[in-house]
């Protein structure tokens, strides 16, 4: 599970710092701190890898995993907009900068993300060729 906090620590350090770079001035036009976006994926990535490699260890789970992922993505998505719901729902409009800063750490975190969850799968089913 080490592996699963450096690789999400390093992404939360080293996309919100790149993100933030790239907006440069645009950053007082935003009407939400991105680096809050990035630590709610950060947090929930990790928080959802743990589980899943826990829940591997256990033979009653073992088969229901891709069910409980599609689940834990669906919560997820809840999660995010009732903690973010000022942001989210309560403008009229989002900008641009705004709408592609809430999007890009969805992505970024995406991609680990799927790469861990699909490993710790194929530990439990291996692909038969």
């Amino acid at each position: 599970m080490t592996i699963y906090l450096v690789a999400f620590g390093v992404l939360l350090v080293c996309g919100s710092y790149v993100h933030l770079y790239f907006l440069g001035a645009e950053v007082s036009s935003l009407n939400f701190y991105v680096s809050n976006i990035y630590l709610f994926h950060a947090v929930f990535s990790f928080l959802l890898c743990s589980v899943f490699y826990v829940l591997s260890k256990i033979h009653k789970f073992q088969h229901q995993l891709g069910f409980i992922y599609l689940g834990a993505l669906l919560f997820k998505v809840l999660a995010f907009s009732v903690i973010f719901y000022s942001v989210l729902f309560q403008q009229e409009t989002l900008s641009y900068n705004e709408r592609l800063s809430l999007l890009i750490p969805v992505f970024v975190f995406m991609a680990p993300e799927l790469y861990f969850i699909s490993k710790i799968l194929l530990k439990i089913h291996p692909v038969k060729n």
